[in-house]
């Protein structure tokens, strides 16, 4: 059984029909990248697993239960853990404060403080500074850390290396790399760093129009030329 599957979602804003008949399956510890161009429907897929939009029609399955139509934070409890692109630390909150609250709120496991403070080692600096005063790069890496810091079972990532410097992105996928090794999440993520990302997953999901037109292997994505030229624009 996988862990996430969406079964023929269909979403919506207002009257604006996004998603039209979308399928797909994440296994446990497995990493899945979601690929396609700037309004192709890759965040609203995101939204509508955390439970931020309902399918109409279709359904969300979490280890098999029916979650559609959850509220995000009765989602997060069943183990799903959403970082969006627009990151959302507490700025008002040091980046101690950040992670200890969103360790409150999350499961028991493996990604005990200390853990996460291991494998984000660019944030024990930077403890004691508020969320605000920090770099995008540095909100970003908190943000992921949040995310971990709950011992997800998914863990989603919206572009989050979008706007970062080249060296903080470097940084960015190292982490993603730390966390997918340690094997104790599956992640599904959306990002443009199309080489990077097809490095790290182990399926890909292309959107076009709001619609799945390829699923397969980073490999067999790379022999599809037609594929990346229409939808990714590579």
């Amino acid at each position: 059984m996988p862990l996430l599957r969406l079964e023929g979602v269909n979403s919506f804003y207002g009257r604006s029909h996004i998603l039209f008949d979308v399928s797909l399956d994440i296994d446990k510890g497995e990493t899945v990248a979601i690929l396609g161009r700037n309004g192709s429907g890759r965040t609203t897929t995101l939204k509508t697993i955390m439970g931020l939009i309902t399918p109409n029609p279709g359904r969300v399955l979490l280890d098999g239960e029916d979650i559609s139509g959850l509220n995000p934070y009765q989602v997060a409890k069943k183990g799903v853990s959403y970082v969006p692109e627009e990151r959302r630390v507490f700025t008002t909150l040091t980046v101690g404060d950040n992670l200890e609250v969103a360790g409150k709120v999350g499961r028991k496991g493996h990604w005990t403080r200390e853990r996460v403070l291991k494998t984000f080692h660019m944030l024990v600096p930077l403890l004691n500074r508020k969320g605000g005063h920090l770099s995008g790069g540095e909100q970003q890496m908190v943000a992921i850390a949040r995310g971990i810091i709950q011992n997800p079972a998914l863990l989603i990532l919206d572009e989050p290396t979008e706007g970062l410097a080249p060296g903080i992105v470097k940084d960015a996928f190292s982490v993603i790399r730390t966390i997918k090794a340690q094997g104790d999440a599956a992640i599904l993520l959306v990002e443009q760093d199309v080489k990077a990302t097809l490095s790290l997953s182990d399926r890909v999901y292309v959107l076009g129009g709001g619609r799945i037109v390829f699923h397969g292997t980073p490999g067999e994505l790379e022999a599809r030329a037609d594929i990346k030229k229409e939808h990714m624009g590579v």
